[in-house]
């Protein structure tokens, strides 16, 4: 079983350098898929053709999912984390990147971009990178970036999908999965804030570590 760390850390809308830590609760793992298929043995006559229909699901290893919920406040305090006044807060995104962006020169991502950074998405299979972001272009719906990018719609029971969105510093490539405000049906039927996907090789042997912002309004 293969397992993506994820570290996440704060970055406060308008305000690229005030990036502190944020406390994380609930980091459960919910396991690989697994399809429960039936089998079928039939008796082959001599001079017979037989019909047949077949179906699998078959567990992706180019992706990794993240579904959660976002809270937090702006502050204004000091260096020892003494508030002097607090404002509650609701996010706007969730973005994921293995490294440190650059926050002051970030713009959507190409096929190329993402691909040069993660090559096992460019075969030619159905999970590939453009078999997955199939959304057209849109506003990611920052405040602190204007940007429109395509998108990849995780599905949700019983909601509407969630959209992860493929940007680039120049140099590191970040996703972005979009808040919803109150909440809404996660793959599983579970009210949730945010839900995205992001790459992760499972033919190699090495996990893929992310690191989480938050972008609050």
């Amino acid at each position: 079983m293969r397992f993506v760390l994820l570290v996440l850390v704060l970055l406060l809308a308008h305000s690229v350098l005030a990036v502190s830590n944020a406390s994380v609760s609930n980091f459960t793992q919910e396991g690989n898929y697994s399809w429960n298929a039936t089998s079928i043995s039939g008796t082959q006559v001599s001079g017979n053709i037989t019909h047949t229909s077949l179906f699998l699901n078959s567990t992706t290893y180019r992706w990794a999912g993240i579904s959660g919920n976002v809270s937090g406040n702006i502050v204004l305090g000091d260096a020892g984390a003494n508030a002097l006044f607090t404002w509650s807060s609701s996010g706007i995104l969730v973005y994921a990147s293995e490294a440190q962006p650059d926050w002051n020169s970030v713009v959507d991502a190409t096929k190329d971009d993402v691909v040069s950074s993660y090559p096992f998405l460019g075969e030619g299979a159905p999970d590939n990178y453009t078999g997955t972001f199939t959304g057209a272009p849109e506003d990611i719906s920052s405040i602190t970036f204007s940007i429109t990018s395509d998108y990849a719609p995780a599905l949700s029971n019983g909601g509407t999908p969630w959209k992860t969105y493929s940007l680039s510093d120049g140099v590191n490539i970040i996703f972005a999965g979009r808040v919803k405000a109150g909440g809404d049906f996660n793959y599983r039927g579970r009210i949730t804030d945010f839900q995205m996907i992001l790459p992760e090789n499972g033919q190699d042997t090495n996990p893929t570590t992310y690191n989480l912002y938050v972008e609050l309004a």
